[in-house]
């Protein structure tokens, strides 16, 4: 999916872009194309009339946007980056329903792996038989989902 994207400076078109991709990955993309500083924010329009695209959870396909589409961007400061307002709905304790999904609260202990495990890198170790086999990891590949499993290198390398 290619997209045009017109700013101050010029133009910049965007062509490693999926349909599922989000209009905050779009923002990151923008900034990254445009080499923003960390300081500074991207506001994007699109459609005719030029129309702001506010909600960073959608996909570009939900937001509306095609192939080929032009958006226009304007560069804020920090400071003047609207908030977004996210109104959470607690389902149970420890669960909050989110526009894209679910956000669950789970305590993890204080063993040197809570951060490891609380993102969940066992799901792409059982997936990728290929990249994580039992020979490169050291030890069988089901080694991860025990309660005293730490990633060390390859979860650190998969957090990046």
């Amino acid at each position: 999916m290619r997209l045009r994207v017109r700013h101050a400076g010029g133009q910049v078109t965007l062509s490693n872009l999926t349909p599922e991709t989000t209009v905050l990955e779009l923002k990151w993309y923008i900034s990254k194309a445009l080499e923003l500083q960390l300081t500074q924010g991207v506001e994007i329009s699109g459609g005719y009339p030029p129309k702001p695209i506010t909600n960073d959870t959608l996909s570009l396909q939900h937001a509306g946007l095609k192939d080929g589409d032009a958006l226009n961007a304007r560069v804020l400061d920090v400071d003047t980056v609207p908030k977004q307002q996210t109104t959470l709905k607690a389902i149970r304790d420890g669960i909050v329903e989110m526009p894209t999904g679910f956000l669950t609260l789970r305590v993890m202990d204080d063993d040197n792996s809570c951060l490891f495990r609380s993102i969940v890198i066992a799901n792409k170790i059982r997936s990728d038989p290929l990249t994580y086999s039992d020979a490169t990891l050291g030890q069988p590949r089901d080694w991860i989902q025990k309660p005293n499993a730490w990633g060390g290198a390859i979860g650190n390398e998969e957090e990046l």
